[in-house]
């Protein structure tokens, strides 16, 4: 018999991949003893199998109304409902349940580990060779996390960085700077301005978080733009000498009233408008 079966369906899939084929004699001639179908037979071995219960043949294969899911695959369901696997808990096996996490946290029902630990408890310490050469910490088995400067698998190398660092940051692997901060760049030869937005893109980082303004731009990251006269108070400043008008006002610094003479003052009904941004 095929150990395993899947459906196109949304149907559970049963694998009894991981059971003794001595055990999936039994309980296979316990659900034909039975009469159980042939579509429900995977089933029925599975579950007789999962809570060693030769009565669970007698029953046959209950309906999917009585088991939401099934079960998720993490139990067996019964006229009472779900029979949950070791791990599970909660009416339809749908909370994990981690047990002890020796060296680790539960998080979604299994155990996950602190660095340097791993198995089903985190019970096992991991092992690397030459201990990672004592520049790194062992975070898995084989795995090494080097400290700053060393590299390679098993961090018994020292990084290289053929150009350098601009002496404004650390090489922590091959060709590859991090930088102080204040700095950026491949080698950190530029100074950095990210606090100031890269100076809004209107002018040059020439200091950590100095930025040197292009013409008509101001305040510290060069984001505000000059307007003459302020658009006389009557407009916003929205580019460098480009004022848009509130309603009433035009011309170039916004300080023209508009008046509607021949349109005899829009009869009291509106407000007289015109082009209200200026170049």
């Amino acid at each position: 018999m095929d150990s395993s079966y899947t459906t196109t369906s949304h149907q559970p899939i049963y694998n009894l991949q991981n059971f003794s084929q001595t055990k999936i004699d039994m309980a296979s001639k316990l659900c034909q003893a039975n009469e159980v179908d042939d579509d429900d037979k995977i089933k029925c071995i599975y579950d007789v199998i999962l809570t060693n219960d030769p009565t669970i043949a007698k029953q046959g294969v209950l309906t999917s109304k009585q088991c939401k899911n099934q079960c998720y695959n993490r139990g067996v369901c019964q006229e009472k409902g779900c029979i949950c696997i070791d791990g599970w808990s909660g009416e339809y096996c749908e909370i994990g349940v981690c047990g002890e996490c020796i060296n680790g946290n539960c998080s979604g029902g299994f155990c996950s580990c602190f660095k340097g630990f791993e198995g089903s408890t985190c019970e096992i310490e991991a092992f690397c060779k030459n201990n990672c050469s004592s520049r790194g910490v062992c975070v898995k088995t084989g795995i090494c996390e080097c400290e700053e400067g060393w590299t390679s698998n098993n961090c018994s190398e020292k990084a290289i960085c053929s150009r350098g660092c601009s002496q404004n940051g650390v090489c922590i692997d091959h060709n590859k700077c991090k930088c102080n901060m204040g700095y950026t760049g491949d080698i950190c030869s530029l100074f950095s301005c990210e606090n100031l937005n890269y100076c809004s893109n209107h002018g040059s980082c020439i200091g950590f978080d100095i930025c040197f303004c292009k013409e008509g731009w101001q305040e510290e990251s060069c984001s505000i733009p000059i307007c003459k006269n302020q658009c006389s108070l009557n407009g916003e400043c929205i580019n460098p000498d480009q004022c848009i008008c509130i309603d009433g006002f035009e011309g170039e610094l916004c300080d023209s009233m508009i008046n509607c003479p021949h349109l005899d003052n829009c009869s009291d009904h509106g407000i007289c408008k015109t082009k209200r941004v200026y170049l």
